[in-house]
């Protein structure tokens, strides 16, 4: 009887020693833990006890592979495991888990679905084609880019692969260098920086994004953008799309820091506020085919008419010719120079060619030609190289 009885307790106490292990088998993943002073010997084990009281973990650049084990370091808040080779990662067992940096893996998986207080991601630089942010309403940064995303979502409509649409407190969004050829944001108006460029993104709806104030989509597809709802944007790019049709007419125009609407071979008009600021600061950042004017879709036939008219040589030395082709209308021209001095005026009421002597000094120049009423206008960007 005494026997079973020290038997029973050797059975108890061995599996109560085995309830306060956790199994740890990536190697580099137990030494940097010991490096970290959480654990003593590399024998694939460490004592529960000494890691689920640990809130902040480190193990970036360790060459690790596999993070089983992270499951019992249930009080973690920050884990940074970034620049190793991990390929799948689950938190779900780390629910006070608040800011997450796993950049830099070959991450194909990763379940975030019970980590409700997380409020920063930084996921990019690894394979995600599915992720899911919708049971983290906390948080405020995300950065996705470069994975191989192939459509992001953020209107409850769940169609693909990243949702984003219970993120009411969502302020910052980097999704560049995926695959992206749909942006939906109606469901975020927390949002202020948005960072899409190098997709394939031919619709974007920024419709409920009123506190935008970096915004850059460079690199795309898209063929129409509208800000004039923004007033808060300060930074916007949209170089290297196909726009046919851009409106910035947001009314603060003047508060930009920073705009590039450049090599959009399709785009002629772009509505501004003030086509005369236009002209003297952003000249540019636009194409020599494209134009600022106050409203683009109320000029009718008479902004078409100037279209038509072609100046050249660009840049020139010396003369440059107006070709009005068959247009005939009352019209002013005008040259500027930078710094907002005219230069040239003259009325014309003829559709016989122009000639333009410039005996300016060598720079950048624009030749305004408007009908005489004032309601179509066209600006030129004139290169006088010497």
């Amino acid at each position: 009887m005494k026997n079973l009885f020290t038997i029973l307790i050797a059975i108890l106490t061995v599996n109560s020693s085995i309830a306060q292990i956790t199994l740890i088998p990536d190697t580099n993943f137990e030494q940097a833990l010991i490096t970290l002073g959480h654990d003593s010997i590399l024998n694939g084990s460490v004592l529960t006890s000494n890691i689920n009281g640990v809130t902040n973990l480190d193990v970036s650049n360790s060459s690790i592979s596999n993070l089983t084990g992270i499951e019992d370091f249930t009080a973690l808040t920050f884990l940074w495991c970034n620049d190793n080779l991990i390929t799948n990662l689950n938190l779900s067992n780390n629910l006070a888990l608040v800011n997450l940096r796993c950049y830099n893996n070959q991450l194909s998986s990763l379940n975030l679905t019970n980590n409700s207080a997380l409020n920063a991601v930084n996921c990019r630089d690894n394979n995600l084609t599915n992720i899911s942010f919708s049971s983290n309403s906390s948080i405020t940064y995300l950065n996705c880019n470069g994975n191989q995303l192939t459509s992001l979502v953020v209107d409850n409509q769940a169609l693909s692969q990243l949702y984003c649409s219970n993120n009411p407190q969502l302020r910052t969004l980097y999704c560049n260098n995926n695959q992206l050829t749909t942006l939906d944001l109606a469901a975020i108006p927390s949002l202020e920086d948005l960072r899409c460029w190098s997709n394939q993104l031919t619709t974007l709806n920024l419709s409920n994004s009123a506190k935008l104030n970096a915004f850059n989509c460079e690199n795309n597809q898209l063929t129409s953008l509208d800000i004039s709802s923004i007033d808060s944007l300060r930074y916007f790019e949209c170089r290297n799309n196909n726009l046919t049709s851009l409106d910035l007419r947001n009314g603060r125009n003047t508060f930009f820091n920073f705009f590039n609407a450049t090599n959009n071979p399709n785009l002629q008009c772009i509505s501004v506020d003030d086509t005369n600021w236009a002209n003297s600061n952003w000249a540019n950042s636009i194409n020599s085919q494209s134009y600022f004017s106050n409203n683009c879709s109320a000029t009718g036939i008479e902004e078409n008419e100037l279209k038509r008219i072609t100046v050249g040589p660009n840049p020139t030395s010396n003369n440059i010719t107006i070709n009005f082709g068959t247009t005939l209308m009352h019209t002013e021209i005008s040259l500027v120079n930078a710094i907002g001095q005219v230069v040239f005026r003259k009325e014309n009421n003829s559709s016989e060619p122009l000639n333009i002597n410039l005996e300016n000094s060598p720079g950048v120049y624009y030749l305004n030609i408007k009908n005489i009423e004032g309601k179509a206008y066209r600006s030129i960007k004139i290169i006088k190289t010497k």
